[in-house]
């Protein structure tokens, strides 16, 4: 996994990648239409463990949310 800070848009969300969006009080795993299956499978423990391990204490009951590619818009969610 990879951490891109600043900004985000529509276009970084790509067909052969998960990602994770962190609008603090949830968390949303987007799965590409063309992403292993393998990290699929992995994205929830990955957001778990960034919650678990976040410095400014984040609370591992913070809602996971799970879209894949299609209509999603993140400007919709954070």
């Amino acid at each position: 996994m990879e951490e891109i800070l600043g900004s985000l848009e529509q276009t970084d969300l790509l067909p052969k990648e998960v990602c994770i969006l962190d609008c603090f009080d949830k968390v949303f795993i987007w799965n590409g239409k063309d992403a292993s299956e393998a990290e699929k499978a992995s994205s929830e423990g990955f957001a778990k463990k960034f919650l678990e391990t976040d410095p400014r204490g984040r609370s591992i009951e913070t809602p996971i949310l799970f879209e894949n590619q299609g209509l999603f818009y993140y400007g919709l969610f954070c």
